[in-house]
């Protein structure tokens, strides 16, 4: 007769149950506090989701500005994926002029390249005057706080916001509706702060917030680069005039250019630059707007994004 040994079981129950915490992070719910939950990257062979190769044709340009093409290609792509939320995207240069995209979990080819794939909306816009843009915060607050069952995320915030300050925590500003402790301010803007970036970014895009703010002005974020996101910085927040002063359409040539070391201008010596040739009508545009508008800024908005 077979002796019967204790171990077997137990490993067998060890087995179970260190394979059941490995992967409890897949069945456990976003917003529950588990302690050995992490978040797990799944390439695309785990998760499925869509692949494309993009070839960026250079053939027209100066060979000195072929590289900047496929990079600035690059920086579009990765702004438009970043606005929509995809996590954990792949968006890598390929060669000399390929670029290889990869989106982890999004099942429509169709829709992701219909995204990737529309023309650069480039419009020129002026900046809203620091009066004018606090007065249009305040204006978009108070709409929020009147119609906060329309947005959920922001309603959720809210009531853990009124928690903390019922249990008297400091942090919690008075006074102010969800929308702008979401926000600080920097020395001429405001700003997002780097984790309620997200939240920031889909309330812009909400078409119930489009419908419900205020006319003449929009709210547009700046261009988050690599180097923003390691950093955790916050994210500069324009309040920029609706009518754009120029489009695409009025530029003629653009390229990068890197400033000469004399300049007196310390943004421009030994760093790059865009360089911009008007069409004849984008040329008169930009002189009646300049002219006129002494002393205001000229936001650059690529894609709904400031990029200078």
């Amino acid at each position: 007769m077979r002796k019967y040994s204790w171990l077997t079981p137990v490993s067998i129950l060890i087995f179970v149950l260190g394979t059941l915490i490995f992967l409890s992070p897949l069945f456990v719910p976003e917003d529950v506090n588990w302690p050995i939950k992490q978040k797990l990257k799944l390439g695309l062979d785990l998760r499925g989701g869509t692949q494309i190769v993009l070839t960026v044709v250079t053939k027209d340009l100066p060979e000195a500005d072929r590289a900047a093409a496929v990079e600035n290609n690059i920086r579009i792509i990765r702004n438009r994926i970043d606005q929509f939320g995809i996590a954990e995207p792949t968006i890598q240069k390929m060669g000399e002029s390929d670029i290889l995209v990869q989106l982890p979990g999004v099942k429509d080819p169709i829709a992701a390249e219909n995204l990737i794939m529309k023309s650069a909306v480039l419009e020129f816009k002026l900046v809203a005057e620091p009066d004018i843009a606090e007065k249009f915060i305040n204006q978009i607050d108070a709409i929020i706080q009147e119609n906060l069952d329309k947005f959920p995320v922001l309603a959720k915030l809210a009531e853990e916001d009124k928690a903390l300050a019922k249990a008297g925590a400091d942090s919690v500003k008075t006074g102010e509706g969800i929308f702008k402790s979401l926000i600080t301010t920097t020395e001429r803007d405001f700003a997002v702060r780097y984790e309620d970036l997200d939240i920031v970014r889909s309330l812009l895009q909400d078409s119930t917030f489009v419908n419900l703010k205020p006319k003449g002005y929009d709210l547009v974020l700046e261009s988050v680069d690599e180097k923003k996101k390691a950093s955790r910085e916050p994210v500069v927040l324009y309040v920029l005039e609706s009518t754009a002063q120029l489009k695409g359409t009025d530029v003629d040539r653009a390229s990068m250019e890197i400033g000469p070391s004399d300049s007196p201008n310390p943004q421009i010596a030994n760093k790059p630059y865009i360089s911009l040739t008007f069409t004849r009508t984008g040329a008169r545009k930009f002189a009646n707007c300049t002219g006129d508008n002494i002393g205001k800024r000229l936001a650059i908005v690529l894609d709904n994004t400031v990029y200078s």
